[in-house]
């Protein structure tokens, strides 16, 4: 199974992109400061407002402003700058420069633990993430969700199946808790808002259990832990993220609906783009890095035709 890895390094933006860029004479690296907010001036970006460690505060001017700040604090950044819902920025008093569904949206690939015992379980039980196993298409050619094998106790036998959804009905915020920069904003992942998801999940748990149910595990006595009551109730109980979050700077062509249009660019706003996880239209179906990469490369080949 490929992985991005070089030497058994990661080969994240970090030693990738950044290091190959740092000696260009146009690239500054402000260390240990915040993006505060995006300078507007008569509806066009002009640049970023930050804020220091040290309590020194700037402001960069650029021609093109492109946020990659991820899928919590990108949205945080826009609100901040007048860019969300009317409500919301008006409960902060932020004068309101484009009315935008920023924030909303949040996706996820929420998981649940269906945990086993089983004799001789080896010490490499669940870590092999190649083992992956999806459920079959349900609506249209998608599956609803995947699971893979975990470990938990080697010496008591105890394993796991974790159980994903591929793509979740529920959607949740996130919204800044005021105007400074250092106030962590207040994230609600919203998970089994929708309750089809719910489903999603009892149709995996009848899954696991044929599976603990076939010969090469009933060879080694597997039986469950839990849940050995109801599955509606064991899965509010266990529910966590896979921290796949996506979603909140949601790109699309109506304003009412979405942030950015296809191109990247925020909707109402001139020369202010949004380059990560948080523009995706939908969560796609696995690990979000690489596809955070081409939205990167997307926008850099945008603002390199413009200044072309």
């Amino acid at each position: 199974m490929p992985h991005n890895r070089w030497k058994e390094v990661r080969q994240g933006t970090l030693v990738t992109y950044l290091r190959a860029a740092r000696g260009r004479p146009n690239l500054t690296i402000r260390a240990n400061c915040l993006a505060d907010r995006v300078a507007i001036e008569r509806g066009r970006a002009v640049g970023v407002h930050w804020a220091g460690a040290d309590g020194s505060r700037g402001l960069a001017r650029a021609a093109t402003v492109l946020i990659a700040a991820g899928v919590f604090m990108s949205p945080a950044i826009l609100q901040r700058s007048g860019i969300g819902p009317a409500a919301l920025l008006a409960r902060h008093g932020i004068a309101v420069a484009a009315d935008l569904p920023v924030g909303r949206n949040l996706t996820d690939h929420p998981g649940v633990p269906f945990l086993f015992r089983i004799e001789r379980a080896a010490g490499t039980t669940g870590r092999f993430f190649a083992a992956n196993w999806r459920g079959a298409a349900m609506d249209g050619p998608e599956p609803w969700w995947q699971t893979h094998p975990f470990p938990v106790d080697e010496d008591e036998g105890v394993c796991g199946l974790w159980t994903y959804l591929c793509r979740q009905g529920s959607r949740g915020t996130v919204e800044i808790a005021g105007t400074d920069p250092a106030q962590a904003p207040v994230i609600d992942l919203g998970l089994l808002s929708d309750t089809g998801d719910v489903d999603k999940f009892a149709d995996a748990w009848e899954a696991n259990r044929a599976l603990l149910a076939s010969a090469p595990f009933a060879r080694h006595n597997a039986r469950w832990i839990e849940p050995a009551g109801a599955i509606r109730d064991h899965v509010p109980a266990t529910i966590g993220t896979a921290h796949h979050q996506s979603g909140t700077c949601r790109m699309g062509r109506d304003p009412a609906t979405s942030v950015v249009g296809p191109d990247l660019k925020v909707h109402g706003i001139d020369g202010l783009m949004v380059a990560d996880a948080s523009a995706f239209p939908d969560t796609i179906m696995h690990n979000l890095n690489l596809t955070a990469y081409l939205f990167g490369e997307a926008a850099a080949q945008t603002i390199a035709g413009e200044a072309a």
